[in-house]
């Protein structure tokens, strides 16, 4: 099967790569291409962030934390 991307606008690329992506996921799952201690880390982070132990934060957010942290250490 032969996808033409280059007659795709930007927002059907990203609906094929999401789909994608899901089935690709649940096919390593069910195959066993996911490692168990990968899953088992994705689940504890899943429950420190329901207990509000930990939390997301933007993209931005985290590159301005690292260019804080980056400067501050510059001469460390």
């Amino acid at each position: 099967m032969k996808i033409s991307l280059e007659n795709m606008d930007l927002n059907e690329k990203f609906i094929v790569l999401e789909a994608l992506w899901e089935s690709m996921s649940k096919d390593a799952t069910s195959k066993g291409f996911t490692p168990n201690w990968h899953l088992e880390v994705l689940q504890e982070r899943e429950e420190r962030v329901k207990k509000q132990e930990a939390s997301f934060v933007s993209l931005e957010s985290l590159q301005n934390n690292i260019e804080k942290y980056l400067n501050e250490n510059k001469n460390s």
